[in-house]
């Protein structure tokens, strides 16, 4: 009878000191399997997008780069306090009071024009506006 309790003991400690942590770490790979095949599915779907829109064709606009951001600002109701050209393709710009649905508005209509942000800076006013800094170019260059 010890024999038996002393067989079954030992089945009972390598069930515990072996089988058990080894079934537990591969329930534990599988599982960061499935999330590292998710995660590995979602950035080749972003990679593609971006490939694509590397590849499209930059949009062309009708007047230079500097003479768009302005007429852009204005049409939304803002006062760049600087608007300097950097090269052909990049702007500096400075608003000193946005409010931000405007801003961000207005940075959505650039972005259908085909003018996206490089660089952004924001810093909050006394008056709940935002001070804005920033870089902008022309998409896909």
């Amino acid at each position: 009878m010890l024999g038996v309790m002393f067989g079954l003991m030992a089945v009972l400690v390598v069930w515990l000191a072996l089988v058990r942590p080894i079934d537990d770490a591969r329930d534990r790979a599988e599982l960061r399997l499935a999330a590292a095949t998710a995660d590995a599915g979602r950035i080749a779907a972003i990679s593609e997008g971006i490939r694509r829109a590397r590849a499209s064709t930059p949009p062309v606009l009708a007047v230079p780069l500097p003479a768009a951001v302005g007429q852009a600002a204005e049409a939304s109701g803002f006062t760049l306090s600087r608007l300097d050209p950097l090269d052909g393709d990049h702007v500096t710009i400075a608003i000193s009071t946005a409010r931000s649905p405007a801003l961000f508005k207005w940075l959505g209509v650039l972005d259908n024009e085909g003018i996206i942000v490089d660089k952004l800076t924001l810093r909050p006013n006394s008056d709940a506006t935002l001070a804005v800094e920033g870089v902008l170019r022309v998409r896909g260059r």
